[in-house]
């Protein structure tokens, strides 16, 4: 549980600071092509990097005892004596840790639901608006009107005609 943790923390904090790269510096570029690249490898990066151990570079190992502590602090208090038995925890215990994963999971599900909503909001769009396109090169462009500001999706190009450019 406590690897997993860590893992997540690590992989987390490495999003965090390439992600600050990228709206610091990159924000503003306008090669998309390399933009594109650099956060598919930052998504490689965020989860090689906590795999990776490295070495102390002050020479003697460190080993601090978190893991042992949290387990300890973890763990449910059972009083034992003569008169009463050992009562097991209530049915609705939630400790930190599950509350962290339950809030984590419910994090996962909103956020795949909104994705697949805005996939399909481009598929039935791009449906309805079908009859309007043409075709250049590699390139399907089909016009929005206004409806939607531009964008590309894989080898479609939505642009917004109603702008001049």
């Amino acid at each position: 549980m406590t690897s997993y943790l860590n893992f997540f923390i690590e992989a987390n904090i490495c999003l965090l600071i390439l992600g600050g790269f990228y709206f610091i510096v990159l924000n503003k570029e306008r090669s998309f092509r390399w933009k594109r690249l650099y956060i598919l490898s930052v998504l490689l990066l965020s989860i090689s990097i906590p795999l990776i151990q490295f070495e102390n570079p002050f020479g003697s190992p460190i080993s601090l005892p978190v893991a042992n502590d949290i387990q300890a602090m973890i763990l449910p208090e059972i009083v034992i004596s003569a008169e009463s038995s050992v009562t097991p925890p209530s049915a609705f215990d939630l400790s930190r840790g599950k509350l962290l994963a339950y809030i984590y999971g419910s994090g996962i599900v909103i956020f795949t639901t909104l994705f697949l909503y805005q996939l399909l909001q481009i598929f039935r769009f791009y449906q309805v608006r079908k009859k309007d396109k043409s075709i250049q090169g590699n390139h399907i462009l089909i016009p929005t009107n206004g409806q939607f500001p531009t964008f590309s999706f894989f080898n479609l190009l939505f642009f917004d005609n109603t702008v001049d450019l």
